[in-house]
């Protein structure tokens, strides 16, 4: 292995198993994202039930309508599901409530239909809907932006710490979830679960042992301390274990993103850095091949796109001007940076698109249609824009039957 190939775990793949791990950090957030399967479950185990919710959505005009199924690789899924639950959450409780008292329904049905509406009707649960809907929403976004293939190393860092930014602010935010949470179940009241209290054993433990009495938590507090919390935290966690993964890089190439604005003795330091790791590629002169190419990259910083990236437009330049010649351990440095992967979840699409094409009913595909159709359905955006109508003609008229006299 080269010792210079610098491992950048995949970005997209990260954030699915920050979202993944804060989802099992604790009892009430697995409870929830299995009542979430579970009204998906029962609307999609019958046709009548799937037709009578969708009708009764469709009316009320829903962009997302339907109870989505949950997926532990594709967390847009449950991003969907949860806003579908949000949108649709007085529609789904009146049709639960409706089949939970129709003596018509089968005993299994009903009590299907009561267990979910209890569940559904409790405030935890509308208080965890608002609050995995408005962290989804942003994990849906990130990880989309993470999977272009034209962001670069820096921008990718930068979606990781405003999204962990934005998750550190939700956590004062508990009381504006419960106020939504409230409006969605319309009740105010928290469940109050029974314990027994265990008494301690006097032999084993004197009395005068040191252990206090254990503090009695109101039911708010208890859901802020025991659910709330823990699944804030852990997402945090996660998302600083992450970027620590990205740090020793970022280091390397970090300056580039604020290469125009800095100082002279700034970039003297940073290109140190980055010709001793690198010292078989980049020259004695970086520091002076910097300094000088900033000040030529100033000359045209008004030509930049508004959608390229600034060391996207710096290495762009140094080609188009057909200045490599003076800055050459520029163009290597840029080179080097913008190479480095971010993610793989382009390629691994395809190995998903191969197993919706290879299905059972088409187990005699050849490989050469296979390769096409998988090409096509990856491509899909390409596709649609394309133009068929000469294609549909020629081979309507190749397939014919009928021959014109």
């Amino acid at each position: 292995m080269n010792k210079y190939a610098k491992y950048i775990p995949c970005f997209g793949h990260s954030l699915n198993l920050v979202g993944k791990d804060a989802a099992n950090s604790c009892s009430e957030a697995v409870r929830f994202f299995n009542f979430v399967q579970a009204l998906y479950t029962f609307f999609s185990g019958s046709t009548r039930r799937y037709k009578k919710l969708k009708d009764q959505l469709d009316e009320k005009g829903l962009s997302v309508s339907m109870p989505k199924k949950l997926s532990d690789t594709r967390w847009s899924c449950r991003a969907d599901a949860c806003q579908a639950l949000v949108h649709g959450y007085d529609n789904i409780m009146d049709i639960l409530f409706e089949f939970a008292t129709d003596i018509e329904e089968k005993s299994k049905c009903r009590n299907t239909a009561k267990g979910l509406f209890y569940q559904i009707s409790k405030l935890e649960t509308g208080i965890f809907a608002e609050f995995w809907n408005t962290v989804l929403q942003r994990f849906n976004s990130s990880s989309k932006t993470l999977q272009s293939v034209q962001l670069n190393l820096n921008a990718a860092v930068g979606v990781l710490k405003s999204l962990k930014d934005f998750i550190n602010e939700q956590r004062t935010k508990f009381d504006a979830f419960e106020e939504a949470g409230k409006h969605l179940t319309d009740t105010e009241e928290y469940i109050v679960e029974h314990r027994r209290l265990q008494r301690r054993n006097v032999r084993q433990q004197p009395l005068d042992y040191g252990h206090s009495e254990e503090a009695q938590l109101t039911p708010k507090d208890a859901f802020y301390a025991k659910a709330f919390l823990p699944c804030v935290d852990k997402l945090l966690m996660c998302l600083e274990h992450r970027l620590g993964a990205y740090s020793e890089v970022c280091d390397l190439f970090g300056f580039f993103i604020n290469f125009p604005a800095m100082d002279s003795e700034s970039i003297n330091i940073a290109a140190e850095k980055l010709s001793a790791f690198y010292k078989h590629d980049l020259g004695t002169t970086f520091g002076d091949d910097l300094i000088q190419f900033q000040s030529f990259i100033s000359l045209f910083l008004d030509e930049k796109p508004d959608d390229c990236s600034i060391e996207q437009f710096m290495y762009s330049t140094i080609n188009d001007k057909d200045v490599r010649d003076t800055f050459p351990n520029t163009e290597i440095a840029l080179k080097i940076y913008l190479t480095l992967m971010i993610s793989n979840s382009s390629g691994e699409r395809s190995f998903s698109k191969m197993k919706l094409i290879k299905k059972l009913q088409r187990t005699t595909m050849s490989q050469s249609r296979l390769t096409k159709l998988s090409i096509m359905s990856a491509e899909s955006d390409i596709l649609r824009g394309l133009d068929f109508s000469n294609i549909t003609t020629t081979f309507a008229a190749q397939k014919a039957r009928r021959l014109i006299v």
